[in-house]
This record gives structure tokens, C-alpha cells and sequence, in this order.
């Protein structure tokens, strides 16, 4: 997968995320993008969707002190992701996305650019 995400201070614990992302899997290429809301307080941070029907649907919790996975459930899909803050520049986001006929394992890293 090839992409770009923006992430935008909205206030002081409010953020928005936007990915856009491109890939070739079995000779096809697929384009993408996904808008989430990042909200935290001093024990967690969430991800809500931002866009579409799930708009302000929570699609991830995570401690900040404790890396530990957040589950998802989409229809018969299950979405585990693990975020790894390595720097204040550089953070990991591994997703596992298991169903009937999906079986997924995505690592991705984030780079500050600007």
C-alpha cells in the first residue's frame, strides 16, 4: 500500500485524520481513503469514523500508558489494531482484518514530513 495521511489539531484533545491510500493486490489496483476523528483525554485516545453512514461510530479505543489491541466488529469481519507511538515523528499502526473472505495483516508507518 502506497498513501498519505494528514493529521489536523482541531482543538487541544480533537483531531482529524485523512488517509488516502493506493494498492495492487492480485493484479488489480484499488484507491482508497478513510476520514477519522481522533479524540483524547489523559487515559485513552479514540478513533471515530468520520464520513459516510458510521459518522461518529467508534472504531477504536486505545490506553496510552498500556499498548494493548482495540477490536472492531464490521458485519462478520474483525478488525484488531495495535498503534506503537515510537517517536514524536514516527508511529506504527498494525491491523489484522480476519472474516469469511478476508484475511488481512497491514503494517503501516507514519512518517511527520512537514
Amino acid at each position: 500500500i502506497l498513501g498519505s495521511a494528514q493529521i489536523k489539531k482541531i482543538n487541544f484533545n480533537k483531531y482529524s485524520f485523512n488517509e488516502n491510500i493506493k494498492t495492487k493486490l492480485n493484479d488489480k489496483t484499488f484507491i482508497g481513503f478513510q476520514i477519522f476523528k481522533i479524540i483524547e483525554n489523559k487515559k485513552k485516545f479514540f478513533f471515530y469514523f468520520d464520513t459516510g453512514r458510521d459518522k461518529n461510530k467508534l472504531y477504536q479505543e486505545f490506553k496510552k500508558k498500556i499498548p494493548a489491541p482495540s477490536i472492531y466488529f464490521c458485519n462478520k469481519d474483525i478488525y484488531t489494531m495495535n498503534i506503537y507511538l515510537l517517536s514524536k515523528n514516527y508511529f506504527l499502526i498494525h491491523t489484522k482484518i480476519k472474516g469469511p473472505s478476508k484475511k488481512f495483516n497491514i503494517i503501516a508507518k507514519y512518517f511527520r514530513t512537514i
